[in-house]
């Protein structure tokens, strides 16, 4: 979406608000139908919320509830659809299977654990871990390896002259 006028208007916006409104653009236009149709997009998922779960009560309004979407988002990897999909499926079936079991009452410290060295260590969350840095890693070890190979040629052509 980036590599349309749109996109790149919008992240114009983001960059230097002044700077695309003195080119020429209304930003408070495109900012407002930015909100405006996150707005509807987040009514059509709670719509579609109450529709999977039957119902809703003024106890699943809480900051509880977005807080957990934070989580799901920071642990899958931010800027993917499929990262949120992957962190809420991962972070829900650890929440299932560590709150009926025998660790009842610290569940909750272990998600947030996770969720701490994941913001610490893992910038962007799974989706990152597997796009960047596992090939970055592969990448560092075959260098390394290729150095290591390398020395030993030279030590052996050093040495057998």
């Amino acid at each position: 979406m980036t590599t349309r006028k749109f996109g790149k208007l919008l992240v114009a916006i983001r960059d230097g608000e002044n700077r695309t409104y003195f080119s020429g653009y209304k930003v408070s236009a495109y900012k407002n139908f930015v909100y405006v149709l996150s707005a509807v997009i987040a009514g059509i998922a709670g719509a579609v919320f109450v529709n999977f779960n039957g119902s809703i009560t003024p106890s699943q309004m809480t900051i509880s509830y977005s807080i957990a979407m934070i989580i799901w988002v920071a642990i899958g990897g931010r800027g993917t659809i499929i990262g949120a999909v992957i962190g809420a499926f991962l972070i829900n079936l650890c929440e299932y299977n560590l709150s009926s079991g025998s660790m009842v009452e610290i569940w909750q410290y272990i998600i947030g654990a996770v969720f701490c060295i994941t913001i610490l260590f893992f910038k962007g969350g799974i989706v990152g871990l597997v796009s960047e840095q596992i090939p970055a890693l592969f990448h560092k070890f075959k260098t390394k390896k290729a150095v290591v190979k390398g020395a030993e040629h030279y030590d052996n052509k050093r040495y057998n002259t």
